[in-house]
């Protein structure tokens, strides 16, 4: 499962030849100059693999918050 945190994605366009390595992409913001960088992370919960894509304009402390929270929102909902 691939989940997106953070960045505009309205009229948001992923730049193909912007993708490397599988680790992180670029997304332009239609219509502007904005260009947002998504970098991967993941996580397990209970033998569950997820696939975070982080906007860099979050820092990692607020990423690892929200991809906690999120993961403890899973594990409460499959219970």
């Amino acid at each position: 499962m691939d989940i997106c945190i953070g960045g505009p994605w309205d009229a948001a366009k992923v730049l193909k030849n912007e993708i490397y390595e599988r680790n992180f992409f670029k997304v332009k913001i239609k219509g502007s100059n904005t260009v947002t960088t998504y970098k991967k992370r993941s996580a397990s919960i209970e033998s569950v693999r997820y696939t975070f894509w982080v906007s860099t304009d979050i820092s990692d402390v607020e990423a690892i918050k929200r991809i906690q929270h999120y993961l403890s929102r899973r594990k409460k909902l499959s219970l």
